[in-house]
């Protein structure tokens, strides 16, 4: 064997050898239940994945475990029939090597959390996107906020706090060209300064809304 060819062998080895192990997403965030989504990287030479969630950072419980995944991604759907809504979990994932399993990933936290119902409220289509101010403002407990869709966009609406934590999300997903309003309960929350971002598509708009107790 020539050195080319050892040098390359010895390469690849430690490549494999030293590739981290790491979530990508989601990791201490907020999650909805309507569409529970988990990525992580692609380990070189795995032929599958096991992937787990607990209860536990020292995962000692069990509440999902699938194996033998494919892809370096597992989705949920309908999570509120399994997941309990505002409940924190750990997951993690391990890849699935020829000679056996290799180890598990760092444990990564998220927090659930079901959407609260959007309506569309007109049946007149709007010309571009809009974030309007909370009504009303001050409030106590709860609010409503209204936005407009100019066309089928994938659609975020999250709330934080005064330090940048995310702390609820009122919209996520597609939604069809309207007018749509939503209500927030801020009920277990204190009485301070919260910020609410909407983004679709190149749009990007931030208000401030204040809770008053």
């Amino acid at each position: 064997m020539n050195k080319f060819c050892l040098a390359a062998i010895i390469l690849f080895f430690c490549y494999n050898s030293q590739t981290a192990i790491s979530q990508t997403s989601p990791c201490d965030t907020i999650i909805p239940l309507t569409n529970m989504i988990f990525n992580w990287q692609d380990y070189p030479g795995a032929v599958a994945y096991d992937f787990l969630i607990t209860w536990d950072s020292a995962f000692n419980s069990t509440k999902l475990h699938a194996i033998g995944l494919s892809e370096s991604r597992f989705t949920i759907s309908n999570g509120w029939v399994v997941f309990s809504d505002d409940t924190c979990y750990y997951w993690r994932w391990k890849p699935v090597m020829k000679a056996g399993s290799s180890s598990w990933s760092s444990g990564c936290k998220f927090c659930t959390h079901a959407l609260i119902g959007i309506n569309n409220i007109h049946e007149k289509m709007p010309s571009e996107y809009m974030l309007n101010q909370n009504y009303p403002n001050p409030f106590n407990p709860e609010t409503k906020i209204t936005f407009y869709v100019k066309e089928c966009s994938e659609v975020k609406l999250i709330i934080y706090n005064t330090i940048g934590e995310q702390i609820g999300i009122l919209a996520d997903g597609s939604f069809s060209q309207g007018f749509y309003e939503v209500k927030w309960n801020a009920s277990k929350y204190p009485s301070g300064i919260y910020y609410y971002k909407m983004t679709a598509g190149d749009f990007i708009d931030i208000k401030k809304m204040i809770v008053l107790k």
